[in-house]
């Protein structure tokens, strides 16, 4: 009989060069899944933002709104309050926007403070806004929420050819947790994004499931 199917061999050689093969294996299958999770964390936006906001003022401005935030990553709803003070060009004007955010690990960390640079033309307007991620941090933390917005605006006077900006601060409220039957799907997202964005997060867990996080 030859020695390679001698059972005390393969016991003591062969099964040991398997184990470690596997064990390679497996380490690399959990660095690969851990590299594509931090990538799709990235890109992947954690909640969805809808809102309206106003501003009175001209060169300083002091204004209030209200958003409804709906996290993928954890699947709360809230609403936020919040005021604001900006310096920019702008008189008194409106907007009713939607929006995306990232680093959003729960909707608490959206309370609190937040920079915004924002501008609008004589209908549509855009928002970047920055966070530090709940007002104990105050603004510039670390690992900041992080916002894009855009919608529907209206200004009163726009000060430069029919366009306004300003930089803005920001201070949100603590969430008010509310359920999709208060919402009566009116106000939150569906079709395409919400699926795309359901499916991400699942295909997110997933992923540092298989990193062992």
């Amino acid at each position: 009989m030859s020695f390679l199917m001698n059972p005390l061999y393969v016991q003591q050689a062969v099964m040991p060069e398997i184990e470690a093969n596997a064990e390679i294996a497996e380490k690399v299958e959990e660095s690969a899944a851990g590299v594509a999770a931090n990538a799709l964390d990235i890109v992947l936006p954690d909640a969805v933002i809808v809102g309206v906001g106003g501003d009175a003022g001209f060169i300083g401005a002091l204004g209030g709104g209200g958003e409804i935030v709906k996290n993928y990553k954890t699947g709360e709803i809230s609403a936020f309050g919040y005021i604001s003070k900006s310096v920019g060009w702008q008189l008194a004007g409106g907007s009713g926007y939607f929006g995306l955010a990232w680093n959003l690990e729960q909707n608490k960390d959206y309370a609190g403070q937040f920079l915004t640079a924002e501008g609008s033309g004589a209908v549509f307007g855009a928002a970047l806004s920055v966070s530090g991620n709940g007002s104990e941090k105050g603004l510039f933390a670390e690992d900041p929420v992080i916002s894009l917005t855009g919608g529907l605006a209206f200004d009163v006077f726009h000060f430069v050819d029919g366009f306004s900006g300003s930089i803005k601060n920001s201070d949100y409220s603590d969430p008010k947790q509310i359920g999709p039957e208060e919402m009566r799907g009116q106000l939150l997202p569906s079709g395409a994004l919400d699926t795309l964005l359901t499916v991400g997060h699942s295909a997110l867990k997933y992923l540092n499931e298989k990193a062992g996080r």
